[in-house]
């Protein structure tokens, strides 16, 4: 049985039976072993594993199985190719990977970015591969020599022996004849070249001089545009259709009927898009159109109210210690569904023949979407190419692959290769959200204000309900009919309704950190119908939330200082309790603040790193205006100091636009927001100051993409409560 087969054998089984999402224990295979042939193979050069390959020209090229979307794996993932190779990152070329076992992530079982996982997952992958194949270069070369490898040194695509060179390229084939090590030597941390050193970009002059390849700018020439008409409620069905005028309009080729709509092709996009103003619909109405925020939420309060829920952790006595406790502090919080909102919307071609198919796509999930790209067309995976392009922006947005799947039955139903682009108004609307989610949490104190008990009950949609169906082409055998792929994919509600728990609804809250005899964690499934997806920090983004606002409410009924009372409750979580130990140094935290001036503070662990952070605000006329951010992290070894500094920027200002600005909001089952003038982003005037501060580690790498999200909003709501004495227990924080 192949790898393939078996990773996939491995994901089913693991979605089905631990109830703990998406991870699988795979492992990411050091020297391509598979039978399926490497999507980039050249007959004319070496290609020691699936990442490298070096022509007789000298060329070393490494593909990049991980996408970049502004995060930096294209700068990040080659520095770790670059330490070991001895050679400048920009005298490697890097070019994007196809789809193949060997990329798989062997956190999830499948293709994908995220979960911050790219630099963690191949830390030592990629090292390994590199330290390899110098290895092997290294050898064929004192082999030429007749000397001994030790005398040989390797420095940016040459092998040296004193005065004696060999390049890269010219000891390829010979070196291709060779065995493997097995124990590669890797680089020790005190001889890093490359590794910890503040590196350029390899990305930004291609994004600064305009060549970059994204989405929206791939594809064929020949392509035609396409738009698409969906229900106004999500998941609605056409009925009906009268496309008569929109058939006359100009530039219109042809109007086709999908799953998810009425599609326009033309000859531009504008015109495509116009035509669908000229198309009457009958459309079927899902459930959802019964469905109000307003609604939901009572609907969320009543089963908080219920003795039910999965138990997702128990330690000690759990809830039932409440009664023993000196005294219970009890509240509830809410938060609400959440856009994406990337800055390049959704977008796929599709270049559709009799035997074969390829596409071009924004993706985080090349497998996943070929998968779907088979349903669609009929064809097998074998017949279909995924070339997966740079994006602007992902966040967690494009490991949902609903826009591929459409432009793929757009082209098959048409007969035409097709570029399908969505607007920004469908892009806010047809999202799959932040879930929205609502909390209840208890905590029992001792005489001393301690937490002895830490009961925390949450309700809303599972992620896991909807990425099961997406996922399912994916990760069965290709043999596998396409209506039993469906069928499979469709139990996904069933099974994460209330057979198994979606770890991704509770992550966080069932990991919660801090020292206390007595946990219980309960969640209890309940979803409307809005598709719900991965976004930045996933169930973190909102646990975050409810549990550092809910800790700050602790310290204050205890009279302690807010950090103080964490560092009481982190003795067994020293990386941790070392972020906040710093935080309190580097924030001047035990010095007044400046008049007017208040502050709040969070210190919440996600994706293995350790984070801490401090919000400086001031109130003026019930607005909150956020002037400094203070954040400590431990992340281990860090690759790019720069990128990571960039990473929790760029989180710490996405999770400020969750708390201050961002909601999504239904009526009648219909989005209400429509594009950036009602769902609006932190604008650069209202970007606070922010200070990094990264500690120093041995430790392996671990994400930084997403951990600097969830501390951020309960430290402004802390800040607030400082302020003004009133608790804020519900995102966006408004406070009139």
């Amino acid at each position: 049985m192949s790898k393939q087969s078996l990773s996939r054998r491995s994901f089913i089984k693991g979605m089905t039976t631990s109830g703990a999402g998406l991870v699988v224990a795979c492992q990411l295979p050091m020297i391509s072993g598979c039978a399926a042939r490497l999507p980039h193979r050249k007959e004319n050069a070496w290609e020691p594993n699936a990442w490298l390959q070096i022509t007789p020209s000298n060329d070393v090229i490494f593909y990049l199985h991980c996408t970049e979307m502004g995060q930096g794996t294209f700068t990040g993932l080659t520095t770790l190719i670059a330490e070991e190779l001895k050679t400048a990152p920009h005298l490697i070329t890097v070019k994007t990977s196809g789809v193949h076992p060997d990329y798989i992530n062997p956190t999830y079982g499948i293709q994908i970015t995220g979960g911050s996982t790219s630099i963690k997952n191949t830390w030592d992958p990629l090292r390994v591969a590199a330290a390899t194949t110098r290895e092997m270069l290294t050898s064929a070369a004192a082999n030429r020599w007749g000397t001994a490898t030790s005398n040989c040194r390797v420095e940016n695509k040459q092998v040296i022996f004193g005065e004696k060179t060999f390049n890269f390229g010219e000891l390829s084939n010979a070196a291709s004849e060779l065995s493997p090590p097995k124990n590669p030597a890797l680089t020790p941390k005190d001889s890093y070249q490359y590794i910890g050193k503040q590196n350029q970009r390899l990305d930004s002059k291609m994004k600064a001089a305009g060549t970059a390849t994204f989405g929206i700018d791939a594809g064929v020439p020949f392509a035609h545009k396409a738009a698409l008409l969906r229900c106004p409620v999500r998941g609605g069905k056409v009925r009906s259709y009268d496309a008569s005028k929109a058939l006359i309009a100009p530039g219109i080729i042809k109007i086709v009927a999908i799953d998810n709509g009425i599609a326009a092709i033309a000859d531009s996009w504008w015109r495509a898009k116009k035509a669908l103003e000229l198309i009457n619909v009958e459309w079927e109405y899902p459930e959802l159109k019964n469905h109000s925020s307003d609604s939901i939420s009572k609907q969320y309060q009543e089963i908080l109210a219920e003795e039910t829920g999965t138990k997702a952790r128990k330690n000690g006595d759990g809830a039932n210690a409440l009664a023993q406790a000196a005294s219970v502090h009890r509240a509830v919080y809410e938060v609400p569904y959440l856009a994406h909102a990337t800055m390049e919307p959704m977008n796929c071609t599709v270049d559709l023949q009799e035997d074969h198919c390829e596409v071009w796509a924004p993706t985080q999930g090349p497998d996943v979407a070929a998968g779907l790209v088979e349903e669609a067309t009929g064809l097998r995976r074998s017949q279909i190419k995924i070339n997966t392009t740079l994006m602007g922006g992902g966040f967690g947005r494009r490991l949902n692959q609903d826009y591929v799947f459409e432009a793929a039955q757009i082209a098959r139903a048409s007969g035409l290769t097709v570029q399908l682009i969505w607007s920004r108004e469908e892009d806010t609307k047809y999202d799959f959200y932040r879930p929205a989610v609502m909390a209840n949490i208890e905590a029992g104190l001792n005489s001393d204000g301690s937490i002895d008990t830490w009961s925390y009950k949450s309700t809303g949609p599972s992620i896991m309900s909807y990425t099961f169906q997406e996922a399912a082409g994916a990760v069965l055998p290709a043999w596998f009919p396409d209506g039993l792929v469906r069928a499979t994919g469709n139990l996904g509600p069933t099974i994460y309704g209330g057979m198994m728990l979606d770890h991704s609804s509770v992550e966080g809250s069932q990991e919660y950190h801090y020292d206390t005899p007595n946990v219980e964690v309960r969640y209890a499934h309940h979803d409307v119908g809005l598709p719900v997806g991965f976004w930045r920090s996933v169930g973190h983004s909102f646990n975050g939330f409810f549990l550092e606002s809910f800790m700050d409410e602790l310290a204050h009924n205890a009279k302690a200082d807010p950090v103080d009372y964490r560092l009481q409750h982190l003795s067994n979580n020293p990386r941790q309790q070392q972020t906040l130990k710093l935080l309190k140094e580097k924030s001047n935290w035990s010095s007044p603040a400046k008049p007017g001036r208040y502050r709040g503070v969070a210190s919440y662990p996600s994706f293995h790193s350790y984070i801490s952070q401090m919000a400086e605000i001031s109130v003026d006329n019930n607005e909150i205006t956020v002037h400094r951010v203070v954040c400590v992290l431990d992340c281990g070894t860090v690759i790019n100091p720069d990128i990571v500094k960039m990473q929790i920027e760029s989180g710490i200002v996405f999770g400020l636009t969750a708390a201050l600005k961002g909601e999504i909001t239904l009526k009648d089952g219909e989005v209400q927001q429509s594009n950036f003038h009602d769902y609006q982003l932190l604008r650069l005037t209202e970007s606070p100051e922010i200070e990094i501060h990264v500690i120093d580690s041995d430790e392996p790498p671990t994400g930084v993409g997403e951990p600097g999200v969830p501390p951020i909003a309960a430290a402004v709501a802390n800040a607030y409560f400082a302020a003004t004495g009133k608790r804020l227990r519900k995102l966006p924080l408004t406070t009139s």
